[in-house]
């Protein structure tokens, strides 16, 4: 049995449920000031005055630990003005969004390495959320998805390897068993599973349709100009 040691001082003061959101804290902290790539347990076990031992008595590994920093910074990313038009809310989200990509260096990554994160599930439903008040449903909210998915996470950038055209970007067995677990905190999602909406996410089934919609709106934007004159 794993046994958490804490140096003198910490281990007296407080529990092990504070210190595991203590280090939740020092993390994202550090990562916010050097990116995550930068970022050791031994650089938070020495903010947090405690042995390494003590981190991995709560986080299997670093990968598991920014993930639950990941899901932390998104947790508090709320829609601001719900009774606003939805495409306002949707342009405040995703910029809203960019800044905490821009914020914290390395996050990117993360969310696209763990697709099934709660982080990253989080994301999704908020999207999803606003897509499908606007009107969205079937087929179309995950094109509209698709379109933004590509704006705003430019896959082929993240990725260290090559990515095929059938690659999956998300194992679909995975999204729906963690969207189903927690129908509270994904409602949008689980209904749209429920609902038999749900759909499986390829590279190449994306980049299409994401084009598609971006092409389209640049032509009803030319078309609008030339009205106009």
């Amino acid at each position: 049995m794993k046994t958490l040691k804490l140096q003198r001082g910490l281990a007296d003061r407080e529990g092990p449920g504070f210190l595991a959101d203590s280090i939740v804290s020092v993390t994202r902290a550090l990562a916010r000031e050097s990116g995550f790539a930068k970022v050791t347990m031994r650089q938070i076990a020495l903010k947090l005055n405690v042995t390494a031992t003590a981190l991995y008595y709560h986080f299997s590994d670093k990968d598991a630990l920014f993930e639950r920093v990941a899901e932390s910074i998104f947790e508090d990313l709320k829609v601001e003005n719900p009774d606003q038009p939805w495409a306002e809310q949707l342009r405040a989200y995703v910029l809203a969004y960019q800044a905490r990509l821009l914020e914290y260096p390395g996050l990117a990554r993360i969310l696209l390495a763990n697709r099934e994160s709660p982080a990253a599930l989080i994301w999704t439903e908020t999207m999803l959320g606003i897509l499908r008040r606007a009107g969205f449903k079937d087929q179309k909210i995950w094109d509209a998805l698709a379109m933004l998915v590509f704006f705003v996470n430019p896959m082929t950038l993240m990725e260290e390897k090559p990515m095929t055209a059938r690659k999956l970007l998300h194992d679909p067995k995975t999204v729906r068993r963690a969207v189903l677990q927690s129908p509270g905190r994904y409602p949008t999602f689980a209904t749209l599973l429920k609902g038999g909406e749900g759909v499986t996410l390829t590279y190449g089934g994306l980049l299409p349709a994401a084009l598609d919609r971006i092409i389209a709106s640049l032509a009803a934007d030319l078309q609008a100009d030339q009205t106009e004159t």
